[in-house]
């Protein structure tokens, strides 16, 4: 062989090398972390041993706590992590957790989420891909985080107990088949919806008292409903022997759905439907540009105080079921309210493939610290690294190892051919 082309041969056999090396990041795990049953013990999921793979159910016991890291996966296989302890899942902007498939379950034993020492259960810059949300007599926040063909169900199903008062703020909550819902609250509790973009569901929200209930009043405020079959559906039971859940519907922009508010009512209780007026509050929405009705239904409900996109009541009445009071109305659009370009979290894109939902301008946000106490002051619960984890299979770097072996094989073979060539210049 020519010296030229040997050169060339040798080069390329160094440039092959090291590409090869770049191809598998150095320290990168090669295999999943499969995980299932129970963790009896804290417990941290690292970005470094992720994705986390569910073999089956697994379970957090009472008085313990999971921490899943800012970049960490878990492909959940269809089955479901139940909290009975804390789930800390708190990600960033730039370096989200990932939840696939599958669902996360907050029983009545999980611990809440407390604002003032930041403490409890909290799910925070994730995104979710079909994958869900289920909360039954719990109190987590949700909040900053993406969902596509993601829903959330808050259940309180013990009239006997006063339920949870979760926090579900600042999603971007998208389906993209327009059948489901995207939030889903039912029986004896005090839900806070606020902030939220929810697009493209069969309803966008649904709030009433599919189980039992004792005069609970969720509160729906300052959301960006839009692009749904119906944007806001209230479905009431009323009974005689039990209470019932009355929404709060405040400040929120219910705007291009098919539908806009639907309250549908059962009736079994004593006496003349007509008699009660049903104390749910519709108050200072913008309500316009609804395809059908802008509130529809046949329930007695007053709804003053909202903004039609008109001031003219006859054409108000058009789109308003004849047992709603609508006036007095705002002459104008409730500034309080978000625009039709609001988007919460705008860096968390997998969740905004629904045609028409808003992208404005990114917004930065805050780097979460890592939890020191996740229930409560009088409690030491410190999570330790990666300890108390169900059964995993962690992967060793190998692919990384030959690959270096190949580029440092392949430089000390061009020296000393490069020596042999041109002994004189070496």
């Amino acid at each position: 062989m020519k010296k030229p082309l040997l050169v060339a041969f040798l080069i390329a056999a160094v440039v092959g090398g090291l590409a090869l090396t770049g191809a598998v990041p150095l320290g990168a795990a090669q295999n999943s972390s499969e995980v299932a049953g129970s963790i009896s013990s804290d417990a941290t999921w690292t970005k470094a041993n992720s994705p986390y793979v569910l073999t089956g159910p697994l379970f957090v016991d009472a008085q313990v706590s999971l921490v899943i890291e800012p970049g960490a996966t878990v492909n959940f296989n269809s089955h479901i992590i139940q909290v009975n302890g804390v789930l800390w899942a708190r990600g960033t902007s730039a370096d989200p957790i990932h939840f696939n498939g599958g669902k996360t379950l907050f029983t009545v034993s999980s611990g809440g989420w407390n604002e003032q020492t930041e403490t409890g259960s909290i799910i925070e810059y994730v995104v979710f891909t079909s994958s869900k949300i289920e909360i039954q007599d719990a109190s987590p926040k949700i909040s900053h985080n993406a969902f596509s063909r993601g829903s959330i169900l808050v259940a309180g199903s013990n009239p006997h107990i006063s339920g949870g008062s979760p926090v579900i703020s600042n999603n971007n909550i998208v389906g993209i088949t327009g059948i489901g819902s995207g939030i889903t609250i039912t029986g004896n509790n005090n839900a806070t919806v606020s902030g939220n973009v929810i697009a493209g569901w069969g309803n966008g929200v649904v709030a009433g008292n599919l189980f039992y209930a004792t005069s609970s009043f969720p509160l729906i405020e300052r959301n960006l409903i839009t692009n749904n079959s119906c944007a806001v559906k209230i479905d009431l039971l009323m009974r005689d022997w039990v209470g019932n859940n009355f929404p709060v519907i405040r400040e929120n922009t219910i705007s291009k759905n098919s539908q806009g508010i639907c309250v549908v009512c059962n009736w079994q209780r004593d006496g003349n439907p007509d008699e009660f007026l049903i104390p749910t509050v519709i108050s200072n929405n913008n309500i316009q540009d609804n395809g059908g009705s802008n509130l529809i239904g046949a329930c007695i409900v007053d709804a003053i105080y909202n903004w039609w996109g008109t001031t003219h009541a006859s054409s108000i009445a058009q789109t308003v079921s004849a047992n709603y009071r609508f006036t007095p109305f705002l002459t104008a659009a409730n500034a309080r309210a978000p625009s039709q370009q609001y988007n919460p979290n705008p860096t968390l894109t997998a969740a905004l493939a629904l045609s028409g939902t808003p992208t404005p301008a990114q917004t930065s946000a805050p780097t979460p610290s890592q939890p020191s106490n996740l229930f409560s002051p009088s409690q030491s619960v410190i999570p330790q690294q990666d300890g108390g984890q169900p059964t995993q299979k962690g992967g060793f770097p190998v692919g990384t190892v030959v690959a270096v072996g190949v580029a440092v094989a392949a430089v000390v073979s061009v020296a000393v051919m490069l020596r042999k060539l041109f002994p004189k210049k070496l």
